[in-house]
């Protein structure tokens, strides 16, 4: 996944996560605040990585005045057997 746009005004928040399975976040990839992505992995242009079947994506936004343009995420799923890539 990469981040390619990002405006979610703090302490609103995306939050990236690999699959645990059975509706449940794991490890925790990065997250986006304001306009700066913290990334556990690399910088704010690195694609993250996750290395299970799937990824979980969290968007929290607490009650009051909302203000940014949101988000914008590409993400590309590779078949871990032959390696071909399908590009969302």
């Amino acid at each position: 996944m990469v981040v390619l746009f990002a405006d979610i005004r703090c302490p609103d928040g995306l939050e990236l996560f690999n699959y645990a399975g059975s509706g449940h976040a794991g490890y925790h990839l990065a997250t986006v605040c304001g306009r700066k992505r913290k990334n556990k992995i690399g910088n704010d242009n690195t694609a993250i990585y996750s290395d299970t079947n799937g990824a979980y994506v969290t968007f929290r936004t607490f009650p009051g005045r909302k203000r940014g343009a949101g988000f914008i995420i590409r993400y590309t799923l590779v078949d871990p057997e032959d390696r071909t890539c399908t590009v969302s």
